[in-house]
């Protein structure tokens, strides 16, 4: 009853927004229009993931990234937003710390990170070991080609590393590959 008086998200989210659970997938897609849950969803997803998975095989912490179109986007929306994970973090109770600046960060206490970059730089995504990604807004990206690629090699730790794009349709050859 307490978490349904919080709006936990397993008992407000629609089927739809819930991210199939399953090893063999890779990518999740969640292609929908304004005001669908996708902000919400993605930040429930990453929030859920990093909690769950602090740690890698060998005991070293996560590292989990954030990309949307720029880095003012990833702060104000997706880390700051009523939608974003902090808000989620916050309704939780789950004990974290967000560093704002030089770029904006959520540390746990297990030392696992939540980064957050832009993607207006062909090389976002350089230099990282994620366990998981959170593509927000994809369709809307400077270089969604070159940034996606070089994501995919910053893809690389934890169990089962996986991703999830969220973003409102548009005729993206990257977003035609992708389904």
């Amino acid at each position: 009853l307490v978490e349904m008086q919080r709006d936990e998200w397993w008992y407000t989210a629609r089927p739809e927004q819930i991210p199939p659970n399953t090893p063999d997938i890779f990518i999740i897609l969640y292609l929908a229009g304004r005001g669908a849950g996708k902000s919400r969803s993605g930040s429930e997803w990453i929030v859920d993931r990093a909690h769950k998975h602090p740690l890698d095989a060998r005991g070293v912490p996560t590292e989990w990234l954030v990309v949307a179109d720029t880095l003012a986007d990833a702060r104000t929306i997706n880390a700051e937003g009523p939608s974003g994970i902090l808000n989620v973090l916050r309704r939780r109770k789950i004990e974290h710390r967000y560093k704002q600046s030089p770029r904006p960060m959520i540390l746990f206490p297990s030392e696992s990170k939540i980064y957050f970059e832009g993607a207006d730089d062909e090389d976002t995504g350089r230099g990282y070991n994620a366990a998981g990604i959170l593509c927000d807004e994809l369709a809307k990206w400077k270089y969604p080609d070159a940034t996606w690629d070089m994501l995919q090699f910053g893809l690389r730790l934890g169990r089962r590393p996986r991703q999830v794009v969220t973003t409102t349709p548009r005729p993206l050859p990257l977003l035609k590959r992708i389904m």
